[in-house]
């Protein structure tokens, strides 16, 4: 035991932040989100402010690791752990939206096996763009473009599973002055 630990109550086991990052698995900027979100309430020293972490504080830290791990939402996980939703509820909600995600990536993953083949010079970037905004019409990938630009914005995480490659392509079409790309763009951020 480290001897920064305290003792709570009866010999309950408080630990810093460091403790609690190695327990958990979690780094200290998310465990200090996640107070910020409310989904965990650690005590404070009196005497320096240092936040103390309780048994009950890491247990729910290793949820909130698990379920972040499966890509549900925080305010699920917070409704999870407060008891407003039941386990196999949360846990089909969660299912459904990672099929719809699935289905999404399905369709960019088809987009780039139909022009694999070709050369750049030869793209039709308008019709590829057109194609796009008809895919993104149906719920194909590239309408999260837009909301996780956004995210960004706000300073929210990517989700690497998909932002990090629309952000990329949005990145690489600015840079090559694909005007064009962002009138799809610009109209779904009104």
């Amino acid at each position: 035991m480290n001897q920064k630990s305290e003792r709570k109550g009866r010999g309950a086991i408080m630990k810093n932040i460091k403790e609690a990052e190695a327990e958990s698995g979690i780094n200290k900027q998310n465990i200090r989100y996640y107070e910020k979100m409310g989904l965990i309430h650690p005590d404070r020293n009196t005497i320096n402010g240092y936040r103390k972490y309780s048994e009950e504080d890491i247990r729910r830290l290793k949820f909130i690791y698990l379920f972040r791990k499966l890509d549900m939402p925080l305010e699920e996980i917070r409704n999870l752990l407060d008891g407003a939703i039941d386990l196999p509820t949360a846990l089909a909600q969660q299912k459904d939206r990672l099929k719809a995600e699935q289905e999404r990536i399905q369709g960019a993953i088809l987009f780039c096996e139909g022009i694999q083949e070709r050369k750049l010079e030869e793209l039709d970037i308008d019709n590829c763009l057109q194609k796009m905004e008809a895919e993104a019409k149906r719920g194909s990938l590239f309408a999260n473009i837009l909301y996780d630009y956004k995210r960004v914005i706000k300073g929210e995480s990517i989700r690497v599973c998909s932002g990090l490659l629309e952000l990329s392509i949005c990145l690489f079409m600015r840079k090559r002055n694909f005007k064009s790309s962002f009138v799809f763009l610009t109209k779904a951020l009104q």
